[in-house]
């Protein structure tokens, strides 16, 4: 992220180009969104630090200016009837719900909102917990991924899991999306090494039965 406006001003305009061959070839309905990346220079950069970047190290200035850049993405992509979902991501200005939420009201435009990635939040301590972070998106919440993690005893590290298995509970998460008529869309991920295919057909699956379960 970057005060200088004229880099701003190019940005913009190298994305509203990419929309229009977008447009071109695929229809456009919700697209996954981030602004520059932002890190506190003096602090260290590893799994366990995600807490010092992003919007923890954050001036208003760079909430600001990433407002203004986006309403004019916003405004130019009129024409396309697509919508924008901030993805709650580490090292990002709306890394957390809270920021991401913040920046959406800032931005204040219909076809701005979140991705919410919570299992990305599994990475911060003092997040809001997975319910309280749906309703704070609310009909802000254009899109989710979805991923799980087991807690490594003693080690403080995280183990990449399939859905069912993880420190997220996906079948309150699914329950707590029809509470608020959540009508996005939902990703599942799979940031594991392996068979990707079968981890896919897994996930689906236990979705899909969660879906069934709650009559969705």
């Amino acid at each position: 992220m970057t005060k200088d406006a004229a880099a701003r001003k190019a940005e913009v305009e190298k994305y509203c180009a990419f929309l229009d061959l977008a447009s071109e070839r695929v229809p456009l309905s919700v697209m996954n969104f981030f602004t520059g990346s932002l890190y506190d220079p003096n602090k260290p950069m590893n799994d366990a630090s995600y807490g010092l970047h992003g919007s923890f190290c954050a001036e208003e200035w760079h909430y600001e200016v990433a407002a203004e850049a986006c309403q004019l993405v916003s405004d130019y992509a009129k024409q396309y009837d697509v919508k924008f979902a901030f993805e709650t991501h580490m090292n990002y200005l709306h890394d957390i719900s809270e920021s991401a939420m913040k920046l959406v009201n800032m931005i204040d435009r219909e076809n701005f909102g979140v991705n919410l990635d919570y299992g990305n939040s599994a990475f911060f301590s003092g997040v809001l917990p997975l319910e309280q972070a749906i309703e704070l998106c609310g009909k802000k919440l254009f899109y989710t991924h979805m991923k799980n993690y087991q807690p490594l005893p003693r080690t403080g590290g995280l183990l990449p899991t399939s859905l069912g298995d993880g420190m997220i509970n996906h079948r309150i998460y699914v329950k707590k999306l029809m509470e608020i008529g959540f009508t996005g869309l939902i990703g599942i991920e799979a940031p594991r090494p392996g068979d990707r295919e079968w981890y896919a057909k897994n996930d689906i699956a236990y979705i899909r039965s969660v879906l069934k379960d709650l009559n969705a």
